[in-house]
């Protein structure tokens, strides 16, 4: 009976030193999949604030077809997408911190939104075109006065 206690009491060590936090192989990283979603939903908000309004597109394909290009831009594809998020899923504790940063970015992204955007087009003085620029004031002594 003791080496039973002696086994499990090694085999309880091996499997508690492991790295929770770790994603396996074959899984997208924290910051990645972070990106993925963040398109994903910007696209979403295209299709739902442009395409919607556009009677000449199918709002479900351009979804699709845009869904395509951000698995393009990220090098990924759908499948491994899906097994992330149901990775992802699965782990609560990581997913919470994917859905917190993104919620932070969308926040700064909002706030940003609003802040004024500086002019850069046109220049603080204008300069008048017609009128000659004015180098000298010449003072001339008056002709009326009779000098002393």
């Amino acid at each position: 009976m003791k080496p039973f206690y002696l086994i499990f009491l090694a085999f309880l060590m091996i499997f508690s030193c492991t790295n929770r936090k770790k994603v396996p192989s074959g899984i997208l990283q924290q910051e990645a999949i972070k990106n993925i979603m963040w398109d994903l939903a910007r696209a979403d908000q295209f299709v739902s604030e442009f395409v919607s309004k556009d009677s000449a597109l199918d709002p479900k394909q351009e979804r699709l077809r845009l869904y395509g290009e951000v698995f393009a831009l990220h090098k990924t594809t759908k499948e491994k997408f899906e097994k992330s998020v149901s990775f992802y899923e699965s782990r609560p504790d990581l997913l919470k911190i994917v859905m917190d940063s993104l919620n932070a970015k969308g926040r700064r992204a909002e706030q940003e939104s609003y802040k004024p955007k500086p002019i850069l087009d046109t220049p603080a003085v204008v300069i008048d075109s017609i009128r000659p620029p004015l180098k000298k004031i010449h003072l001339k002594s008056d002709s009326l006065v009779k000098p002393q």
